[in-house]
């Protein structure tokens, strides 16, 4: 084609050219202008239909799945919601304020019912508990807050208090007992500042609207969202549904997530996301040695990740979207416009053959995808036309840019939670159907600070609490130095993130919590959603953003939250829930 066309120019041109006298100085300018034409000015060349290589998920299993879809609404919010008020009453009896309190207790009905005689006033039992919730605080938790654990003993005392009147009450009220309970298990967990802050941080959620009536067999989506390292949770989560042969009609991902997505769509699924989440490979990428390489390669535009993209090739080959089907990125355009949230992707006629963005490699989108700005280093594509989809006033707008040149940034920014583009695809092929969303930020970002009351003595303690009974003598001083190294790594990670300018480290965890909760406000109470939240307590996000340890709990807690999503899907038995 671009020998044709230049051929063409030539044949038109170069007789005229000729007799002006310039033969040499046109045609160079013929062949200058020729690159220029179709490297900058002609649209970019879009291949069609690309393969399906996802399986699709069988016929009956889909129609299981939105047949139980009342069910399946009852039991999330039954099961896993209740945690959010067990941690909200939690926090209010840290804090003592007895209004607050029995305003959390009235959002339970049972428990609402058992607090109020017929008359509309509070009954005996209700105040005596509000009281002794009270001297739990007054003689317990303020006196620790003042003077640390050394006044440990006043407030076990109190709390034994509480519990022997709860065990009075265990036959009149079971719901109150049972409420109250679970809140003073988490209690210790709330006053150390790990607590979920926000009304869908349970482990699983329940967004989607209320159902009205039966549901007939639809699409079914997944919405991958970033998390940096603690993407190797993917590696299980995936290897769950796979076994159970659960398939998206169509994924989207974002950073962490796009390798995901990209992986699942080659229909290799966790064999290569384990692969591209490789410990030693991104442990060489990301470590600390490859800071100067990187920092001088970049002119100073990147700190770490070298050779990133090259892993990311490595792993997924030379696939471009014409080839693979049904995977939507979402990444960036900073330049040479602000163009912001991009989606780059194909669908294949199961979808209606959408097409989102110029078709390009797969590796070097999710490469975008994954860029942090100013830490890894971002790639640069060639012509390129940038989509994105947007909420329009009557319908799904679609608003596009040709681009001579295109650098691609992290996705993370924009849209870390890719429900709100999950959702308006749907809209844009007419189809309907249930988003299963993944939320890998820390919806806790402040539970990262270290808790003002920890001390020496509780660390140590800690440690001889470990040891057995029967534990032979010389292990105990070892155990003492050992709570005591654990008292000064707390203090220096205190000192870490309360000293700008390494505060900026978790200023991209906050950034990151604002655009999941934008996200989720946006799309809630819309359609037919699952949000799963693994990382709600903040407890995935213990080593940092990048780093690599604790990989294979990460991969277990992934297998296991898909083990739990399918039981939610697919059992006809109650949820088997998994801790």
């Amino acid at each position: 084609m671009y020998v044709g066309l230049f051929l063409n120019l030539v044949m038109s041109s170069y007789p005229r050219l000729i007799a002006q006298g310039q033969p040499h100085v046109s045609l160079y300018g013929i062949i200058f202008k020729t690159f220029l034409y179709i490297n900058y000015s002609m649209p970019p060349i879009e291949a069609s239909a690309p393969r399906r290589r996802m399986p699709v998920i069988d016929p009956e299993k889909r129609a299981r799945i939105f047949q139980r879809m009342h069910e399946i609404r009852a039991d999330i919010i039954e099961k896993y919601h209740k945690d959010v008020i067990i941690f909200d009453l939690a926090r209010e009896i840290a804090s003592g304020d007895r209004t607050d309190i029995l305003r959390i207790l009235r959002n339970d009905i049972f428990v609402k019912n058992e607090l109020y005689n017929d008359d509309g006033r509070l009954s005996k039992h209700s105040t005596l508990l509000l009281k002794h919730l009270r001297e739990l605080y007054v003689d317990g938790i303020s006196q620790i807050r003042k003077a640390g654990f050394a006044e440990i003993d006043k407030y076990t005392k109190k709390r034994r208090e509480l519990e022997d009147y709860l065990e009075t009450i265990k036959d009149s009220c079971p719901h109150t007992y049972k409420l109250v309970n679970a809140a003073l298990n988490v209690l210790r967990e709330v006053m150390t500042g790990k607590t979920r802050t926000h009304a869908y941080a349970s482990n699983v959620a329940w967004i989607g609207e209320q159902i009205e009536e039966e549901q007939k067999p639809a699409k079914i989506v997944l919405a991958l969202s970033g998390g940096a390292a603690k993407g190797v949770f993917y590696v299980g989560f995936l290897r769950a549904l796979q076994e159970a042969e659960i398939w998206p009609d169509f994924v989207v991902g974002t950073s962490a997530g796009a390798l995901a997505a990209a992986a699942l769509a080659t229909g290799n699924g966790y064999e290569k996301i384990t692969e591209a989440f490789s410990r030693n490979k991104l442990k060489k990428i990301f470590g600390f040695l490859s800071v100067p390489f990187t920092f001088i390669s970049t002119l100073g535009g990147a700190v770490i990740g070298k050779n990133f993209g090259k892993h990311l090739k490595k792993v997924l080959g030379n696939i471009r979207f014409s080839d693979i089907a049904d995977v939507f990125v979402i990444a960036s355009v900073q330049q040479p416009v602000s163009f912001g949230k991009t989606v780059i992707g194909r669908a294949s006629e199961l979808n209606r053959g959408l097409e989102l963005s110029s078709n390009l490699e797969v590796w070097k989108a999710v490469w975008g995808s994954c860029a942090m700005q100013g830490i890894i280093p971002h790639p640069i594509t060639g012509p390129f036309r940038a989509e994105r989809l947007a909420e329009g006033e009557f319908d799904v707008e679609r608003y596009s840019m040709s681009l001579p040149y295109a650098t691609l940034d992290d996705g993370g920014v924009v849209e870390n939670l890719p429900l709100s583009t999950a959702e308006l695809i749907l809209r844009e092929i007419k189809e309907h159907g249930l988003i299963i969303s993944v939320n890998l930020a820390d919806l806790n970002p402040t539970g990262k600070t270290v808790s003002e009351y920890l001390t020496v003595r509780q660390a140590i303690m800690a440690e001889v609490k470990k040891l057995e009974d029967n534990a032979k003598w010389y292990k105990r001083p070892i155990a003492f130095f050992k709570g005591f190294w654990a008292y000064i790594k707390e203090d220096l990670k205190r000192f870490y993130y309360t000293r700008a300018p390494l505060r900026v480290y978790m200023g991209y965890d906050a950034t990151l919590y604002q655009s999941v909760i934008h996200t989720m406000s946006s799309a809630r109470g819309t359609g037919l959603k699952i949000l799963l939240n693994p990382n709600a307590d903040g407890s995935l996000s213990d080593g940092g953003v990048l780093s690599f340890s604790g990989t294979n709990e990460i991969i277990r807690r992934g297998y296991q939250a898909g083990k739990e999503l399918v039981d939610i899907l697919v059992r006809d038995q109650s949820i088997t829930k998994i801790d």
